[in-house]
């Protein structure tokens, strides 16, 4: 079980006691990125899962979770050389340790996003996603987005 407080322990962008609002929020590891353009001005976190809120190294987790506190959308991240089924079951992970949690806290919708470093095969991962882009549904009609090396995003919620 997470808590907002251990969440907040784990948010990198924090000033003071709130979340700082900047304009552009990046995820960066290796050769993947990924950017927010918070063009809304809201308080998003950036929190690190794998080495930051979870540092158990045996167990699968994505890289990074945002959080729109203003929006209630969560992002989970992860930033992968090319194994993009490896990244969706971290993916899958990690929501089965955190939903119920931060939905609890008014997150409403979860969204998945990875980066890999190089292009997937389509074919290869069409199941898997799918699979994904299912339980997404449940979770607030979230959506799953993979684009290689570099995404960039400019949410308007």
């Amino acid at each position: 079980m997470v808590t907002k407080t251990e969440l907040f322990t784990h948010t990198e962008n924090k000033d003071g006691d709130d979340v700082r609002i900047d304009s552009e929020i990046v995820c960066h590891e290796r050769q993947s990125t990924y950017r927010y353009i918070n063009q809304a001005g809201q308080r998003i976190a950036r929190i690190r899962v794998d080495g930051g809120l979870v540092q158990d190294t045996n167990v699968e987790k994505c890289d990074w979770l945002l959080i729109n506190w203003d929006s209630n959308h969560s992002f989970f991240i992860e930033l992968k050389g090319s194994d993009v089924k490896k990244a969706i079951r971290q993916i899958n992970a990690t929501l089965d340790w955190f939903w119920l949690d931060i939905n609890g806290m008014g997150i409403r919708v979860a969204h998945a996003r990875i980066v890999p470093g190089k292009v997937p095969r389509p074919d290869f991962v069409r199941n898997d996603r799918r699979k994904l882009e299912l339980r997404l549904k449940q979770y607030g009609y979230g959506t799953v987005k993979i684009q290689a090396r570099e995404m960039t995003e400019f949410p308007d919620f």
